[in-house]
């Protein structure tokens, strides 16, 4: 996952200076439109790994009943990678829809974050 993240983070950057340079240029660029699918494109590739990420203390869903849990740990990441993977392509959708605005992304995210973290918590109160 680490090897990701050092991908994701220059391909941010790359498509930041492009949408930067080619306002200044002139060119009628719709950001929130790049900002979506870009941002789709990430909880696709993050929903992908997750799964595959081993319970630690620096990525993945870090609340106290998945770290004092490995089941919970694995069970949990396997639905949140199904859910974000889900979301990434919601996200592409809604910008080639047009659907896209200050509002739509933040509940997306919030709702995409939270389902797991529901998922999680009802997880350790069954198996408890």
């Amino acid at each position: 996952i680490f090897r990701i993240i050092l991908w994701l983070v220059p391909a941010i950057s790359w498509f930041s200076s492009l949408t930067i340079y080619g306002y200044n240029l002139g060119i009628a660029i719709n950001t929130t439109t790049y900002a979506m699918v870009l941002l789709g494109i990430v909880f696709i590739v993050m929903g992908n790994y997750l799964p595959k990420c081993r319970q630690n203390y620096t990525v993945g869903i870090k609340i106290p009943w998945t770290l004092n849990d490995e089941d919970n740990w694995n069970s949990t990441h396997r639905f949140a990678g199904k859910i974000w993977m889900i979301g990434g392509i919601v996200f592409v959708l809604l910008a080639f829809a047009g659907l896209g605005s200050t509002w739509v992304m933040p509940a997306v995210v919030l709702t995409f974050i939270f389902i797991p973290v529901a998922y999680s918590f009802i997880y350790y109160i069954k198996h408890k």
